[in-house]
């Protein structure tokens, strides 16, 4: 593998979480920018340590890809809480407040990290 593919999967990655910032938008209550900020900074910490994840624990796809099943869901959890906590950093206020204002909705923003970690680890 070469430089350019952990490049250019982060640019595919970072197109995907535009779409979704996008969609959140549309169907949501908070501007664009701020979705923008949250969903490049949770998609993108899913991403990286996904990548990390298949460096270090799958150097032979064909006989070790089982691993992809506690891989992702494991990743996505953490990139989830590190994006959530970078982003609120970034925005100055804590990421968190869903969680305990509306439980649903923040599980919502989990369940759909969960299935986009799920589908660029498929597409990649």
């Amino acid at each position: 593998m070469t430089i350019a593919t952990p490049i250019k999967r982060a640019l595919q990655a970072a197109a995907f979480n535009i779409a979704i910032a996008l969609g959140i938008t549309t169907f949501g209550e908070h501007d664009l920018l701020s979705n923008l900020v949250y969903s490049q900074c949770i998609g993108l910490s899913i991403w990286a340590l996904i990548e990390l994840g298949l460096h270090w624990l799958l150097s032979d796809y064909n006989t070790q890809w089982r691993r992809l099943f506690w891989l992702v869901p494991v990743c996505v959890l953490l990139g989830y809480m590190a994006g959530t906590v970078l982003a609120g950093v970034m925005l100055t206020h804590t990421g968190f407040d869903y969680w305990i204002d509306q439980p649903r909705k923040a599980l919502g923003f989990l369940l759909l990290s969960l299935a986009a970690g799920g589908v660029i680890t498929y597409f990649f």
